[in-house]
């Protein structure tokens, strides 16, 4: 079996310098010309700083000397260390280091007397993006516990097309009939998207007043198509039309038409959007007229209506 070890990454120290030679028992007290020694390392350090992954770590030390009261040997120490510490910041501040980069480094045991132990020790170093397996571990284990939350997702309903599936359509829109006359039509209509059978049936609102031989009569316009719908792209727009129509100018007081059409048609039908529809037909019909022994065949007509119908049984245009 293999075995896997873990490889730890460490930060990498990018330059070095020892502000050393503090005065006995001082710290931030001490006269500026102390830092004359040190103003081109700093500048160096505060080049270095400009990048954001550097860190400056500030190490300060005291001697190994001994105070008349041995009482405040810690405190006088503790103070010092400090006070050279911020001492140090102070002058890489001036230069430009920024305060979240410098950090204060603990300092190890005095190891003599004299000048060359009372220093600062100023590392710089790029931080590493890893961490050791301990430290990932102590972090995690510093963690609070959560306790696990449950997240109901949402239902989504993804809209796709519409079934091929049997429905019961009713419309209501207009129609230019054989008559050059505009009337209003119902529509219905039974099947699916691919092939339906239809049928329209109109009747005008008002009467026309119209001359037949020697009779003057108020007269009715109405109409009656029934036809097949046939759908060649499933999912298209465009449908072919393909039956029988029957138009009239009817006479209340006649009792019948005065004046009819009849015949084969065949068109077009187009839905650019639900419920609305556009059929343009074309009806060459038989025409017979009131006093007239002659029929003739009427091969100039188009028929052309709009639609706006609705699903009642069944749910798709």
């Amino acid at each position: 079996m293999m075995a896997c070890a873990s490889v730890f990454a460490t930060d990498q120290e990018l330059f070095r310098v020892e502000v050393t030679g503090f005065p006995l028992g001082q710290g931030t007290s001490v006269q500026a010309s102390f830092w004359n020694d040190f103003q081109a390392d700093f500048e160096r350090v505060a080049n270095l700083a400009k990048d954001p992954t550097v860190r400056v770590r500030i190490q300060p030390m005291v001697d190994l000397t001994e105070y008349e009261n041995r009482k405040l040997d810690d405190p006088l120490e503790s103070a010092l260390l400090w006070s050279r510490f911020f001492a140090v910041t102070f002058q890489l501040e001036h230069k430009g280091v920024g305060k979240s980069q410098a950090e204060f480094v603990l300092p190890d045991s005095a190891k003599g007397r004299g000048p060359q132990y009372r220093k600062a020790t100023v590392t710089v170093v790029r931080v590493s993006s890893y961490v050791t397996q301990t430290q990932l571990d102590s972090t995690l284990a510093a963690q609070p516990k959560v306790a696990p939350v449950t997240i109901e997702r949402p239902i989504t309903q993804c809209q796709g097309r519409p079934a091929n599936t049997y429905a019961l359509w009713i419309g209501l829109g207009a129609t230019y009939n054989a008559f050059d006359k505009v009337v209003p039509i119902l529509q219905g209509q039974v099947g699916n998207r691919r092939l339906r059978f239809g049928l329209d049936v109109s009747h005008s609102l008002y009467t026309v007043d119209r001359t037949y031989g020697n009779e003057r009569l108020d007269v009715n316009y109405r109409l009656v198509s029934c036809y097949l719908a046939f759908r060649p792209i499933l999912y298209g727009t465009l449908e072919l039309l393909a039956g029988w129509q029957r138009t009239e100018e009817y006479a209340k007081t006649y009792g019948k038409f005065v004046r009819k059409n009849e015949g084969p048609e065949v068109g077009l039908r187009y839905a650019p959007v639900r419920h609305l529809a556009i059929n343009v037909v074309y009806a060459p019909g038989e025409v017979a007229t009131f006093g007239q022994d002659q029929v003739h065949w009427d091969r100039n007509q188009v028929r052309v209506s709009v639609v706006f119908s609705t699903p009642i049984i069944g749910g798709n245009r």
